[in-house]
């Protein structure tokens, strides 16, 4: 299937590991631009160079957890040109029971992940509104639906990106505007990796011994849940707009 991708350009935010990194090389192997960010330059630009064998990649920088960082990184990305497809990849996965959360762990979780997405979405969705066409993608998460609680804040702001994605899509009506958010499951980032170690395999297995809902019974890899994004990114979703995006091997029971 072609999904009609050449010639777009995407910014996609975090993206220079993890989830981030495998979006930006899908999106390049199906013949879009990629703007990769972050807020190390020195990481903006191995990514950079990393990717370039895929395809035409750019690079921005700048920190989305405040408002200078996020105006300094969109008008980077915009000398590129005008972004047809917007990735809200940033955020950070947060440990924390209820009790062990602090004020400036809510913070930072606030403004890592949702106005991160606030920030950028405010830039770039007027002005996919005036040109009738354009996607936007968020990174919820599993954990939206089912919070855990041992990442609470980390649970709470992925429900936020929920109702975030749906008031904003509700905006696009009438043009050819999608915004949608992607729910992932356990994803075996390069994180995970290290968090296991050598004990990979036998982590995997105890972990989904754990949570016999899922239907996959294993982690996601970012190249299958890269291909998700890429999906929603095309121009043939139309129809998928303002819906959340299950990407959690089966392991969330609520229709």
């Amino acid at each position: 299937m072609d999904l009609q991708l050449k010639g777009q350009l995407a910014l996609v935010t975090g993206s220079t590991a993890g989830i981030g990194k495998a979006v930006a090389k899908a999106l390049l192997e199906e013949g879009a631009s990629v703007i990769v960010s972050s807020f190390s330059e020195a990481e903006v630009i191995r990514t950079v160079v990393e990717l370039s064998q895929f395809g035409a990649v750019y690079g921005a920088v700048g920190d989305l957890s405040t408002a200078a960082g996020a105006t300094a990184l969109a008008a980077q990305a915009d000398q590129a040109g005008a972004i047809d497809i917007l990735i809200n990849n940033m955020g950070v996965n947060s440990e924390g029971t209820f009790a062990d959360t602090d004020d400036a762990q809510w913070e930072r979780a606030f403004q890592l992940n949702v106005m991160s997405a606030v920030r950028m979405s405010r830039h770039y969705l007027p002005k996919m509104l005036e040109r009738g066409t354009g996607r936007i993608l968020f990174a919820s998460s599993a954990c939206g639906l089912e919070p855990m609680g041992n990442k609470v804040a980390y649970s709470v702001m992925k429900s936020a990106i929920l109702s975030l994605s749906r008031a904003l899509a509700e905006l696009t009506r009438g043009t050819a505007v999608t915004v949608n958010a992607v729910l992932p499951g356990p994803t075996l980032t390069e994180a995970l990796r290290q968090q296991f170690g050598t004990d990979l395999e036998a982590g995997e297995a105890a972990f989904f011994a754990a949570r016999p809902s899922s239907l996959l019974g294993r982690f996601l890899t970012v190249e299958e849940l890269a291909r998700m994004y890429v999906y929603y990114a095309s121009p043939l979703t139309l129809a998928a707009n303002g819906a959340p995006i299950r990407a959690d091997g089966g392991m969330v029971r609520c229709i």
